[in-house]
């Protein structure tokens, strides 16, 4: 029974990880169109789009090991790698 309920919790951790990536995926198409504004510098806005694509690309990454430790039954560190996601989603912007 407890392994029933990792599985179904390490089911629900893959699907709100995707739900990030894909939050965030439409946050830097929404960048990518704030672009034209000549109120904030062009280098700025191309620094945020940049933040923006490294943080989907590393929630991608925890999405896919998240499946391999799925595959290997793994299931509490899968669940565990959700809290990482959610530390990388609400990471601010830092400006170089």
């Amino acid at each position: 029974m407890r392994k029933e309920i990792k599985n179904t919790l390490s089911v629900v951790a893959f699907g709100i990880t995707a739900f990030l990536v894909v939050k965030l995926i439409l946050k830097a198409i929404n960048t990518q169109m704030d672009l034209k504004n000549p109120i904030i510098p062009q280098d700025l806005m191309y620094n945020i789009l940049f933040q923006d694509i490294v943080k989907v690309i590393a929630l991608l990454c925890i999405f896919l090991f998240q499946l391999k430790l799925f595959k290997k039954e793994q299931y509490t560190v899968s669940i565990l790698l959700l809290l990482l996601s959610f530390i990388i989603y609400r990471l601010g912007y830092f400006f170089l």
